[in-house]
């Protein structure tokens, strides 16, 4: 129901919210359940209607299919105490929270429609009802800068996140006929580097390859073996099992995007000044574009 420009859900489906019977999804989640217990929920936001999602949690605690369960939510479940316990009774480990970024002046120009602080109140709240955040963030508007991001990376670690996904920026396609990202700054490589881990466009205040660094740091910072052991010795231990857990399935993918690194410094020369401002009109006369433009028209 909501319409922020980044994502492309609303383009896909309408912005309309969909429900399905609460008696389908307990048929669905008693097969599911036979063979395993972790369960993602996919909705795009699972407390979209809290009525219809609280009757949902009284069926899955009523008839025993408590599992280990991540769901998504916008920050607003900060506002639904009641949901948030049921959530934890019903076995929701996880909530997917949709963070997207901590730099104010990029919500907005996204519409994302929430503050800082809200975003900060809303991970506090689920902390203390005992579920796991797990951030998703996405790095590289045009209103980012180095600073920006250095900033998101040290209130994530500031805020206890131990889980968290980042997203490069994906600008090309349309959000209300207008285009996120302009077709000249795109960058296309080849289609597995399209998965939303890599930088595909040319960043309006910071180079592409600054910005792939940026990525990984934050990495880095938030699921860092120093802060698993700082959850050990404050006594969250669950908290740094799964922070370990991130920190392992990070360092086996992380090569990758290092690997990607010198060819964005190769294709973003000539394209920057001395401040890692993007030359506008210099980057509309690139000689790749029409390969580009074919490959993503």
């Amino acid at each position: 129901p909501f319409a922020c420009r980044f994502c492309p859900v609303k383009t896909m489906f309408g912005r309309g919210y969909r429900k399905r019977s609460i008696d389908s999804v307990i048929a669905d989640l008693r097969d599911k359940l036979q063979y395993g217990r972790f369960v993602m929920i996919v909705d795009n936001l699972f407390d979209g209607d809290v009525k219809h999602t609280t009757e949902l949690l009284e069926r899955i605690i009523d008839e025993g299919l408590q599992a280990d369960y991540t769901v998504f939510c916008r920050n607003t479940i900060r506002k639904h105490p009641r949901l948030l316990r049921l959530m934890k009774r019903a076995g929701v480990s996880t909530i997917f929270l949709g963070v997207e970024s901590l730099n104010q002046e990029s919500l907005d120009s996204a519409d994302k429609r929430q503050k800082v602080a809200e975003v900060e109140e809303a991970i506090r709240v689920i902390h203390k009802h005992g579920i796991r955040v797990l951030a998703s963030m996405i790095m590289g508007f045009d209103t980012d800068t180095v600073e920006t991001l250095t900033q998101t990376r040290q209130l994530l670690v500031k805020w206890r996140v131990a889980q968290m996904s980042i997203f490069a920026l994906w600008g090309a396609y349309s959000h209300n006929g207008e285009l996120l990202v302009p077709p000249e700054r795109w960058i296309f490589k080849d289609w597995g580097y399209a998965n939303g881990s890599f930088v595909c466009h040319f960043p309006l205040r910071m180079k592409p390859s600054t910005l792939q660094r940026q990525i990984i740091r934050t990495y880095d910072a938030v699921f860092s073996p120093g802060q698993s052991l700082r959850d050990v010795l404050t006594g969250h231990f669950k908290r740094a099992k799964w922070r370990a857990f991130f920190w392992r399935g990070w360092r086996s993918s992380r090569h990758d995007l290092l690997d990607y690194v010198p060819y964005l410094e190769e294709i973003e020369k000539g394209y920057y000044d001395e401040h890692e401002n993007l030359l506008t009109e210099k980057v509309k006369s690139r000689p790749d574009l029409p390969w580009v433009h074919y490959h993503l028209q």
